[in-house]
């Protein structure tokens, strides 16, 4: 009887173990989507911003050839901007991938402890 009791409280406890390990991954979880979101809609800020800015230089292209250096400098600092935000995105990608992982492996270590 007390072998029994015992066992259930191992179990009881592995359970409580894994219930938060599950709590964890998904405030990591949620952390990352408010990244993606925050992410995707500073990237359809820039998008709208290069549209726009490519339909003024194709209306006003000839009246903006003195700022063309102003211009171009405008551009560069979006192109840079745009290539932090991928980088950023690719970690986050990273991130939940590994979250994936160690979802997958709290999930098989169960079924192997058997």
């Amino acid at each position: 009887m007390a072998a029994s009791a015992e066992t259930r409280d191992l179990l009881a406890e592995r359970i409580r173990r894994l219930e938060a390990r599950v709590g964890e991954m998904s405030d990591a979880v949620a952390a990352a989507q408010g990244e993606i979101a925050r992410a995707t809609g500073q990237l359809d800020a820039l998008v709208d911003l290069v549209g726009r800015l490519s339909r003024v230089v194709d209306v006003q292209g000839d009246s903006l050839q003195g700022d063309e250096s102003a211009l171009e400098r405008k551009v560069g600092s979006l192109e840079s901007r745009v290539a932090t935000l991928v980088d950023g995105l690719g970690a986050v990608v990273h991130r939940l991938e590994g979250l994936g992982a160690r979802i997958a492996d709290a999930l098989e270590r169960p079924a192997r402890d058997r």
